[in-house]
């Protein structure tokens, strides 16, 4: 018998929601590129962390809360879900759930999906 061990990586494109975007630029005029791109810094930072949280369930609480009011600044939809399963699992105290969730949301923080963060995607009415 043979044991092999198979890791599956996943790859998942992070989306904005453009309509969020859109808005954002029309109320932020020329500061909007600098709010964007601290969002994203700010984004990233948390995933980073998030990582290092593990089972310190009040810590990734608060990360993922932080996290997910980011994502909505900025239309984030991607982050925000995954920030919200993590805390779903956290209220129902899923441990395995929880695993999974907490190592989608590092992997969308990896650097081939910030790639996918540039605005290359965003309609001409946001660029």
């Amino acid at each position: 018998m043979t044991n092999n061990i198979v890791r599956l990586r996943p790859t998942e494109t992070v989306k904005f929601d453009h309509d969020t975007l859109a808005a954002l630029c029309a109320s932020e005029g020329q500061h909007a590129e600098t709010t964007i791109t601290n969002a994203l810094e700010e984004v990233g930072t948390l995933i980073s962390v998030i990582g290092t949280q593990g089972g310190y369930y009040e810590g990734l609480h608060r990360s993922c809360t932080q996290l997910r009011r980011v994502a909505d600044r900025v239309g984030m939809t991607t982050i925000h879900d995954g920030a919200e399963a993590v805390l779903n699992c956290i209220a129902q105290g899923n441990r395995v759930a929880l695993a999974a969730c907490t190592a989608r949301l590092v992997r969308l923080g990896e650097p081939k999906q910030v790639g996918d963060w540039t605005m290359q995607q965003t309609p001409d009415t946001v660029a």
